[in-house]
Formats: structure tokens, sequence, C-alpha cells
């Protein structure tokens, strides 16, 4: 069943402007539950490989995943924002306490934000740790460590 609705996936991605997005997408899962990537991480990046190019796979996800810090498209928490005060509304009369509770809740989303990126940190770590493995081992791959040798055997 996995195999199949990767085979339907990377047809829909065959086309430009859906090969990020299902990528992203994929990233996404592989992020949101840690045990996909463990249990069937492998056999869909290989599917993938040998469905669409390993080259292609691989310089896809290498670029999603360097962009992955600095980007909000893999944040595993949203940041709580104070709603804004609506038109016409009155200021609290205690402005001391006001000024305490925005000062907890700026710390409170600035301790959110590195936890996030953290997380996101150590999720593009073991992504590259399971690329290289897969990249190391996989029949679907071999393609790709033959242009890799190739290239350091006639750096051009």
């Amino acid at each position: 069943v996995v195999e199949e609705a990767l085979g339907v996936l990377a047809g829909l991605a065959r086309e430009e402007p859906h090969f990020q997005p299902m990528l992203e997408h994929i990233l996404q899962q592989f992020q949101s539950s840690p045990p996909l990537l463990e249990r069937r991480g492998s056999l869909v990046v290989r599917r993938l490989c040998s469905l669409l190019g390993a080259e292609r796979i691989y310089r896809q996800l290498a670029s999603i995943l360097e962009g992955c810090k600095a980007s909000e498209r893999f944040t595993l928490s949203t940041c709580l924002a104070e709603p804004a005060a609506a038109e016409g509304e009155v200021p609290s009369a205690d402005a001391a306490s006001t000024s305490q509770t925005e000062a907890q809740l700026a710390a409170d989303t600035n301790d959110q934000q590195e936890a996030s990126e953290d997380a996101d940190l150590h999720f593009a770590q073991g992504m590259v740790q399971a690329l290289n493995l897969i990249l190391l081992t996989a029949p679907e791959t071999s393609e790709l460590r033959q242009m890799l040798r190739h290239s350091l055997q006639n750096p051009e």
C-alpha cells in the first residue's frame, strides 16, 4: 500500500511545481512522527529515488534541509501570540501588571522559539544521518554513489 501511494505521489511530483511541496510534506510527516521516519523513512526515500531519480531527490532534500533551521516550514510548535486589543477597548488600569505579563509572554515566546529551533536542528541531523545511510547502502542510489566517486577522482 505504501509503495503504491508513493507511486501515485511520484507520478504527481514529476511536474516541477509539485515536486518540492511533495518532499516538504513528506519531511513534515517525518518530523511530526519520528517513528514513521524510523520505520518507513528508508523505504520512502528509496522508492522515491527509484521513481524520480536519486540525484534529484537528494539535491532537493538537501536544499530543503539546508533552509530548515531558518525557515518556519518545519516549526514543531507555534508561538503563542497575544491577541491584539479590539478597537475602542480600554487598556487595563494596572499598567505595571500588563507590562509584566507582556515581558513574561515575550520570554515564553523566546523559549518556545529556541526549543523549536533545537527540535528543527535535531530533526535535520537525524534526517541527514538517514539519508547518508541510504546513500551508502541502497541499490537505488548506486548511480549517485558512482557519480560522487567519479567527481572525487576527476574534480572539474
